[in-house]
């Protein structure tokens, strides 16, 4: 059976459309998948392992369905009642499809100490659309005012244009696995987190500075009353004069977090109808924050709490300072090592973990401290240039 006939057969039981003969398929199918030998799976995974796996997603499944547990381990799966059967296998061929139904040259399991953590890796985007990959051997830029450099203050990037009437716009993008540093026109500094983006002109206005970021960055703004310093991301802007703090605005992040070291800062909502570009119908609401405090935006409300600073601003120092759900803590882990993840049980996105790492271990370091803050396993297989870390129980 191939695997487009599975998921067609798995829909149609799921609907209690399969006929006595289709069924009897399905069942056949999946006594096959557990009978495979220890040799068909994954390093890490034993036939008894994932009999287990199968087993604990069963009696998930019939939990979940408001029902007492209907089968005790070693039962068969055709002995279940049709209702909570239809769950319960779908547990079961989630997990045994995730290990067992994939090509034989793909996603082969690997050691995570083969992983290695990020780099200093970004790329310069020009206003004429030209890219320059940046030197892994620096750490950051500096803009000037007739020129880009490395902060090493001798290798050059690129040079703008001389012209005062010129302002181009240009950005700084950091990959999966890759961090970079850069200073603004008016001395400011930034330090962009993986796979984020920071928006910036060559010069900033005589009236104000406005930049926008995609991502994660933590901000050390030059004092200029002048000229208010503003930084946008999705949802939110933030208003300075000088201070440190943490932006973490990630696309995939159901929140966006703002967390002020020192200073003081203004965190607003997005005017509704408004944007990034500044345009706004008045309806914006806004928020001080004090040393210690973070601001919260989800779901077009805006909050404030106390902060855990070290926990935030770990990653600019060089750690991991977990503190939090391991479905959080393993999107940190995913953009760093550039990395997929995937859940053989999702029950375990919700545990709460705490734990310090370095950002320059191997992933095998950050997932043992993982395993042993918590009820997770971890295999990690490859696919070419592509990795996946996959959670079990």
């Amino acid at each position: 059976m191939t695997q487009e006939e599975l998921a067609a057969l798995v829909a149609r039981y799921a609907k209690g459309q399969c006929t006595p003969a289709e069924e009897a398929r399905l069942h056949a199918w999946y006594d096959a998948a557990l009978g495979k030998t220890e040799d068909s799976l994954p390093e890490g995974l034993d036939a008894e392992s994932f009999r287990m796996e199968v087993l604990a997603g069963i009696q998930a499944a019939a939990r979940a369905d408001d029902r007492p547990a209907l089968v005790a381990p070693g039962r068969r799966i055709r002995q279940w009642v049709p209702v909570a059967a239809a769950a319960a296998l779908l547990a079961c061929l989630s997990v045994a499809y995730l290990f067992l139904f994939r090509p034989a040259d793909a996603w082969q399991p690997i050691a995570a100490a083969d992983v290695a953590p990020g780099t200093n890796k970004a790329v310069l985007t020009l206003a004429d659309g030209r890219t320059i990959n940046l030197d892994e051997a620096q750490t950051g830029i500096v803009v000037g005012t007739e020129d880009i450099t490395y902060d090493d203050g001798i290798s050059s990037v690129v040079m703008l244009s001389k012209n005062e009437a010129s302002v181009s716009m240009l950005s700084l993008t950091t990959p999966k696995g890759g961090q970079y540093q850069v200073t603004l026109p008016d001395g400011s500094k930034v330090w962009l987190n993986s796979a984020s983006t920071l928006k910036y002109p060559s010069r900033f206005s005589a009236n104000h500075r406005i930049v926008e970021i995609d991502g994660e960055g933590y901000f050390e703004i030059e004092k200029d009353p002048k000229r208010p310093f503003k930084v946008r991301s999705e949802g939110q802007e933030v208003e300075v004069l000088g201070t440190a703090f943490n932006i973490s605005a990630y696309a995939d992040d159901p929140a966006t977090k703002t967390t002020l070291v020192d200073g003081k800062v203004r965190v607003g909502l997005s005017p509704a109808g408004g944007g990034r570009d500044g345009s706004s119908d008045g309806r914006g609401r806004s928020l001080e924050l004090k040393p210690g405090q973070q601001a919260t935006i989800q779901n077009a409300d805006i909050t404030a709490n106390t902060a855990d600073i070290p926990s935030v601003i770990g990653w600019k120092e060089g750690f991991f300072r977990f503190s939090g759900n391991l479905e959080s803590i393993l999107q940190q882990v995913a953009r760093w090592y550039a990395v997929e993840v995937r859940y053989a049980d999702v029950s375990l996105k919700g545990q709460e973990i705490y734990g310090i790492v370095h950002r320059t271990s191997p992933l095998s370091d950050v997932l043992k401290m993982l395993e042993a803050a918590s009820d997770a396993k971890f295999t990690v297989t490859t696919n070419g240039t592509e990795r996946r870390v996959t959670v079990m129980r």
